[in-house]
């Protein structure tokens, strides 16, 4: 197959991130495949493998241009809260299957009345598509409300780069390690208020590698300051498999995810995570086993948790080698892309 992914970039978290894995490893099963982001170039250590293109803004023309010069079979398209990008390629003469990572199909951070807009909009352009992939049964629901028939879903997890990502021994520099992009939803003052708490509770009290950027950042940066924790921000790094170890335990403490892609590489490198229940992460957690979840919002549950597992080492070893198995498991790349390449022939089958 010949595939064109496009991908609207706000910032370098998830989509970018596994927008770029999947691109590289379709290639490794020798498929065509080229990837346009728009908005922002990616930072990700995959990039300089793909061929990729980057455009400022979202043009017709650039859109067309690109489909007409690479003549794909299908178009990927990362789909993302830009309804205008997913209007454009609705009327192209090819196939164009949007893989839906949560943004675009709920519009939550919008007004009542423009998100009711929105969400009529994002029904239209999606009837229109052959097919939609989800990453999970939340989203699935979010879909089917939006009126596209169940049979048109198709629900595909995100997967680990399981070579880079793996379990090393190295000096334990933090006690938790956090990553993903610094937005509101991810609470990180639900997880300083937990070491707070835990802080209180032992002789040392823990602390923290936050690996990412974003709008929070500033205003989190003074609150861990204020409230006395020991916080390092280390922002993005092009080799993220070499900065979970440094940890003993991945945290999340978002109010709302999809499939986030850190968990899965910190259990990949042989962590085990306390994280919420949102999203996909009840399903990719066993809890008890893997790691341990928490009701959102929930500073003394997740006090305890990574109480539990700081005091316990054995415990903690236990659940990091379970991690490892359960991502060698169900969700390296090399297993998940031929998930991805029955659906895409299957799409192709269907329009022909």
């Amino acid at each position: 197959m010949r595939l064109l992914v496009f991908c609207h970039v706000a910032n370098n978290g998830g989509i970018s991130s596994k927008t770029c894995e999947l691109a590289y490893y379709l290639g490794k099963e020798r498929h065509e495949v080229r990837v346009v982001f728009f908005k922002q170039k990616p930072s990700h250590y995959l990039l300089g493998e793909l061929d990729h293109k980057v455009f400022k803004r979202v043009n017709p023309l650039t859109l067309k241009k690109q489909v007409r010069t690479f003549e794909p079979d299908l178009v990927l398209l990362a789909y993302s809260s830009y309804v205008g990008l997913s209007s454009k390629l609705a009327d192209l003469d090819i196939p164009v299957v949007p893989i839906i990572h949560g943004q675009g199909v709920r519009f939550y951070s919008h007004s009542p009345a423009k998100r009711r807009v929105l969400m009529k909009m994002a029904s239209r352009v999606l009837l229109s598509f052959p097919g939609v992939i989800v990453l999970n049964k939340d989203l699935e629901k979010s879909v089917r409300d939006l009126g596209v028939p169940w049979n048109r879903i198709n629900i595909l997890s995100n997967g680990v780069d399981l070579e880079r990502f793996k379990p090393v021994r190295t000096k334990k520099d933090y006690d938790l390690v956090f990553a993903g992009s610094l937005y509101g939803e991810k609470r990180l003052d639900v997880l300083f208020e937990a070491m707070e708490l835990l802080g209180r509770e032992v002789s040392k009290p823990p602390s923290l590698l936050v690996l990412g950027t974003g709008p929070m950042e500033a205003e989190w940066k003074k609150k861990a300051r204020s409230m006395g924790l020991d916080v390092k921000f280390g922002g993005w790094k092009r080799d993220p498999w070499n900065q979970y170890p440094k940890a003993r335990i991945f945290v999340l403490s978002s109010d709302s995810e999809e499939f986030p892609g850190a968990p899965l590489e910190a259990m990949a490198c042989g962590l085990p995570v306390v994280t919420t229940k949102v999203g996909s992460l009840p399903r990719v957690v066993k809890n008890g086993k893997t790691g341990l979840l928490v009701e959102p919002g929930n500073a003394i549950g997740m006090s305890d948790a990574i109480e539990l597992l700081l005091e316990n080492g054995k415990r903690r070893e236990e659940m990091g080698r379970a991690a490892r198995q359960e991502m060698e498991k169900r969700y390296g790349w090399d297993a998940v892309v031929q998930d991805y390449i029955k659906v895409l022939t299957t799409f192709l089958k269907s329009v022909k």
